[in-house]
């Protein structure tokens, strides 16, 4: 034959034959030629010595004649599917992945059923404290899911190692992370996650934010807070992974000189982090006149005011305000924004948590609109069991419909439920104030913890009365013990990313009181939203 043109025309008859052809040619030649013979059947085409080496995905030799031979039969039962693929959860987040989220809500409802059911039984047979706790308790329904009882924080901190033991289904020497809490009060509370489940999180959370923010043309600065054994930075490195956009893991507890020498340098466009960090670089690019463009920021851990966002907008340019999720880091992330949701509105993850908001007095959950505590159950979680955990934030369901199209539930959080306190993305308790005061014998137990912004930062001031009307004050010895006490106070402190807490003795009965009880309103926080 006097041209491949002219072996092209021999084989046309024998093409429902063909399936993989190597060529010798350049590029250019090569592509006409397989797009050619791709007409009369072909559909793998590859360099000379290369047929029998397969590429993930393409075809290969036989699979078209196998499949006349072969009769395709599917199972499809409940206990089935509730697993969850493994292997997905290391590739990286696609969007046409999240059929079950526009699914109606009984086939949701059925299928979070079913691995309720799932989760229960493993935990039930492998968690020696929860064994005997739900030991005569079985469930069929959510209904009566409800008569298993409440996790607390308190049970973490006194069941898991190192403090005890009891929750734990296994051994944790096997491959995992461990995080801690901040330990505001003093007793950190430990995590436990296998690496699978740890990816299975950070897959989620880098679901809300390619969603909601962030996307393959951003580069984006990590300013979370590194080491410790917390786990913001660790996760939202790899969550960040799933937007395809570049990151920075720059860590936002640095001295600020450098942190905004590499966002000028690495030319980020974009900063996740707490509130108190990012006001802490914009004030410093104000202060050194320094050109600093960021179009976009996802910001967790506390309240981002009004005041402060004008702010930001203003000295950095800003115009996209996200949020990093609703997660904990005891429970994972069990809320995420889409590209219309903002503020305190989030879908929830109900491929990954079971959500009840109940009410507070009687645990019944409450109607849509209505306010009531948060309940989570981790549907995926077994090392370190989260069954009916109370997260301590209060929320409430709200009727809608999406225009992203999902139909997971949306829930607007609304705040904490106890007396605790986000200062600086630190959560503060009163606890630290009793502990701080109670060394000094000329102080009486009486405080109030009052929390406004000061140039754009949380401030936080203690009142405390003496015990005697004439008292020395030794308002800053009190002060140096509080931020001793409060690992995250001190730090915020250090850093400059909040304003210094303020400490005043007062002459007994100065305290504002209840009229009708008596009691001191031990948290005012007069920051607005």
């Amino acid at each position: 034959m006097d041209s491949l043109d002219d072996v092209v025309k021999s084989v046309s008859s024998m093409g429902e034959y063909i399936q993989s052809v190597a060529i010798l040619a350049n590029n250019e030649r090569a592509k006409k030629l397989s797009k050619k013979l791709s007409f009369y059947g072909a559909d793998r085409f590859v360099e000379i010595g290369r047929m029998a080496v397969r590429k993930h995905g393409t075809p290969h030799d036989g699979t078209r004649g196998l499949s006349e031979l072969l009769r395709w039969v599917s199972l499809s039962r409940n206990d089935l599917e509730i697993d969850w693929q493994v292997g997905a959860l290391w590739e990286k987040y696609d969007k046409n992945s999240d059929g079950f989220d526009f699914l109606p809500n009984s086939a949701r409802d059925n299928m979070t059923l079913n691995r309720l059911k799932a989760i229960y039984k493993t935990v039930k047979n492998r968690s020696p404290l929860l064994s005997k706790r739900y030991k005569d308790i079985e469930f069929e329904d959510f209904k009566s899911f409800r008569a298993v009882p409440f996790l607390s924080g308190d049970d973490y901190k006194k069941y898991l190692p190192p403090s005890g033991e009891g929750i734990l289904t296994d051994d944790i020497s096997k491959s995992g992370y461990i995080f801690s809490s901040g330990g505001t009060t003093g007793k950190p509370k430990s995590v436990y996650r296998t690496t699978i489940e740890q990816h299975f999180n950070t897959v989620r959370i880098g679901k809300g934010l390619a969603l909601s923010v962030f996307d393959e043309n951003d580069t984006v600065a990590n300013l979370l807070f590194a080491g410790n054994l917390w786990a913001s930075f660790v996760s939202f490195n790899q969550s960040l992974e799933h937007t395809g956009c570049t990151i920075l893991p720059i860590a936002g507890n640095h001295p600020m000189e450098e942190i905004v020498k590499s966002l000028v340098m690495f030319k980020a466009n974009a900063i996740i982090t707490i509130p108190s960090v990012l006001l802490s670089v914009a004030e410093y690019v104000e202060k050194n006149s320094i050109s600093l463009k960021i179009d976009k920021v996802a910001t967790g851990g506390e309240h981002l005011f009004k005041e402060a966002k004008d702010y930001l907008s203003k000295v950095l340019g800003i115009t996209k305000f996200a949020s990093t999720g609703y997660t904990t880091n005891d429970t994972g992330t069990i809320g995420y924004q889409c590209e219309h949701l903002s503020g305190t509105f989030h879908h929830v993850h109900e491929d990954l948590h079971f959500v009840e908001i109940l009410d507070i007095d009687t645990n019944e959950p409450v109607k849509s609109g209505s306010i009531g505590k948060i309940v989570v159950t981790n549907l995926q979680r077994t090392l370190m069991p989260t069954i009916r955990y109370e997260v301590g934030d209060v929320g409430r369901w709200v009727d809608m419909e999406c225009k992203c199209g999902r139909k997971t539930r949306i829930f607007e959080l609304l705040g904490r439920s106890d007396d605790i306190v986000i200062i600086g993305g630190g959560n503060i308790t009163p606890e630290v104030i009793s502990a701080a005061i109670y060394p000094f014998e000329t102080l009486s137990s009486h405080f109030q913890m009052l929390i406004n912004l000061n140039n754009h930062k949380d401030e936080l001031t203690v009142q405390i009365e003496a015990k005697d009307e004439n008292f020395k004050d030794i308002s800053n010895d009190v002060k140096n013990v509080i931020l001793n006490t409060s690992k995250e106070l001190n730090i915020m402190s250090k850093e400059g990313l909040i304003s210094e807490v303020v400490v005043k003795i007062l002459k007994p009965n100065s305290i504002k009181r209840n009229v009708k009880t008596g009691k001191i309103q031990l948290i005012v926080d007069e920051r607005k939203i």
